[in-house]
Formats: structure tokens, C-alpha cells, sequence
């Protein structure tokens, strides 16, 4: 294993920073963790502290040492489009190989429709999904009035359940305790539980009944995605944990990646980061970069917040690098 040195990181502060600053701080927290190549690591970085640039002159660093004499690359995953273009735009072309095989450089979403949804559904039905767009999944979820297989009465009790049901676009595939599939409206989450609207105890669907129309939201689920060819984001992500949990992939991905980066790890939902403890065995060193304080000002929920481990790197002091680097 090589190692950064002093000398290395002073070289790529002449890339990366506007002329006059530095990545030497009173502590030694942005050397420390841009040295830091061997283990898996998390690092919390309070707002302002330079995280991101400092995760750049890793990578950067970490380039010049490539290809790897294992041969295996690096994978970069944040959460937006725009936040992987910042990141490509700060690297240039400068280390080109960041962006060629075996590496790879993208959000959480374009990583699991390349490396997982879509093998999943060729090793399913042995074609590649027409498409995974929310929109289109969203429109047609309104449009179809008719499931093969059902009879009248029992489609119509089934459309007055789906379309009463607020969150009928967030309907997905699950497995239950017993590897049943069901249907649910949280990826990887428990199953729907399904009522009469606005009903109560003495008026409420029989459990037959029930039964039924779970049965039939499973076909219609099934009918927007082999029929129409269509799946959501949430969509991909159930096909995505069912391959890595039924399949040898885990081990594949593995071989190809030595380092995982994670930007904004404060943003990532709680099946993204089932993926990432899934998709990677120990042999790849993952390190994840992120304020669980910043989490607030975006939609994860409280519950799901991630939170560093206890022995994280901090980079607790704030130190923007110039007006566009964060």
C-alpha cells in the first residue's frame, strides 16, 4: 500500500485551492483524512469545512497512483446530478482515467440502474427495462382500469382501495418474513396493510377479501413493470437489494472496486445505504463523507439520519476554498 505524503498533498493544494490557501489546519483533521487510504472510515464535517475539496485532492491523489496493481478502481457516489458535475468539473482533465473502467463516478440512483435494476431485470426476463422514469411510472399507475386474472367485483373493491390511497404512485414490491412477495409503499418495508376506506371494525373487509385485493395489487404492480416496461426510482431499488440477495453480484462488485466514497452522506435514505452495506464486501474500503447536522434541510426523515461512527474523522473547523468550492 502506498502512502500520501506532506509533500503530495502541498503539490495538490497548488491544483485545487485559490493561491494563498492551504489544507493545514490547527488540528491536522484535512491531512489525517486525506492521508487516511487503508480503512474504511467516516468522516463528519461540520458546514464550511472544505469536505468535498478535500475529498477531491484524495481522489486526485488516490489517481495518480492508478491503475492499482490489483486493478481494481474507485467508485464515487453522491446524490445529485449537479453535485457530480461540480465534482467533475473541480477534477478536470486533469486525472481523465477518475472517469474510464474500472471506475466509477456518479449518483447513488445511476449506480443502481447500471450495476443492479437493470441486471436484474435482464437475469428476470432476459431483456433490459424500456424504462425507469417516476413520471411515466406515476402516469400510467392512473391510467390502467383493468388487471388480468380478477373478477369484476374484486377489481372494483381493488380500485376503490387504490385510488382512495394517497401514496398509490409510491406502490412497490416486497417480500415479507416468509419471502412471499406483497406489496408495500416503502422500499423494503413491511406489507401494505390493506383496510376498507373509511371504514371500521364492523363494516371492514372480510380477511378473503383482503387476500384478494393484495393479490391484485401485486398484478397490477406487475402489469405497469413487464407489461408496460416500466419501473420508478423506488422500483429499482426493490430489484436492485432482491439481486444482490439472490445473487453472487456482491462478490463481482467487490473484485472491481477498491474504494468507495460517499459525498453527502447525510442525504442518503436509509435503502441507499442497505445498498451500500450489501452491494461491497470488507475487502472494499468505503468512506463516507457528511453532517448529519445538514440532514435537516432536506427530506430524510429524522429516523433515518445518518449518524457517524464513533470513531470518525472530524473535520470540525470551517474553511470554505474560494467562493464555489464547498
Amino acid at each position: 500500500m502506498f502512502e500520501i505524503t506532506d509533500e503530495a498533498i502541498k503539490k495538490i493544494e497548488k491544483l485545487l485551492l485559490p493561491e494563498g490557501e492551504t489544507f493545514d489546519d490547527d488540528n491536522g483533521e484535512r491531512s489525517e483524512v486525506i492521508k487516511c487510504i487503508d480503512e474504511s472510515i467516516d468522516v463528519n464535517a461540520s458546514p464550511g469545512s472544505g469536505k468535498t475539496t478535500t475529498l477531491l485532492a484524495k481522489l486526485f491523489l488516490l489517481a495518480e497512483q492508478m491503475p492499482f496493481k490489483d486493478g481494481k478502481g474507485i467508485c464515487v457516489l453522491t446524490h445529485t446530478n449537479v453535485a457530480i458535475d461540480e465534482l467533475k468539473l473541480k477534477v478536470g482533465r486533469q486525472v481523465d482515467n477518475l472517469f474510464r473502467y474500472p471506475n466509477f463516478f456518479g449518483t447513488f440512483q445511476k449506480f443502481v440502474n447500471k450495476f443492479l435494476a437493470i441486471p436484474a431485470i435482464i437475469f428476470l426476463e432476459g431483456r433490459r427495462p424500456s424504462y425507469i422514469d417516476k413520471e411515466l411510472h406515476d402516469k400510467i399507475i392512473s391510467d390502467i382500469r383493468y388487471v388480468r386474472g380478477f373478477n369484476q367485483n374484486i377489481g372494483k373493491k381493488a380500485f376503490h382501495y387504490l385510488f382512495t390511497y394517497r401514496n398509490r404512485e409510491k406502490l412497490t414490491l416486497c417480500f415479507d418474513d416468509h419471502e412471499n412477495l406483497c406489496i408495500t409503499d416503502e422500499i423494503d418495508g413491511a406489507p401494505l396493510e390493506i383496510r376498507k376506506p373509511r371504514s371500521n371494525q364492523h363494516n371492514d373487509w372480510s380477511s378473503v377479501t383482503k387476500d384478494e385485493i393484495s393479490r391484485w395489487l401485486i398484478a397490477f404492480k406487475k402489469t405497469v413493470l413487464f407489461d408496460f416496461d416500466v419501473m420508478s426510482f423506488d422500483d429499482a431499488y426493490f430489484f436492485a437489494l432482491s439481486y444482490l440477495r439472490s445473487t453472487p453480484i456482491s462478490e463481482a462488485l467487490s473484485k472491481r472496486f477498491k474504494y468507495v466514497f460517499v459525498d453527502e452522506m447525510q442525504d442518503t435514505y436509509s435503502h441507499q445505504e442497505k445498498i451500500l452495506n450489501e452491494a461491497f464486501d470488507d475487502s472494499v474500503l468505503i468512506q463516507r463523507f457528511g453532517d448529519p447536522h445538514q440532514a435537516i434541510y432536506n427530506s430524510v426523515s429524522v429516523e433515518n439520519i445518518w449518524m457517524p461512527a464513533e470513531d470518525a474523522l472530524t473535520i470540525s473547523t470551517s474553511k470554505r476554498f474560494g467562493e464555489n468550492i464547498t
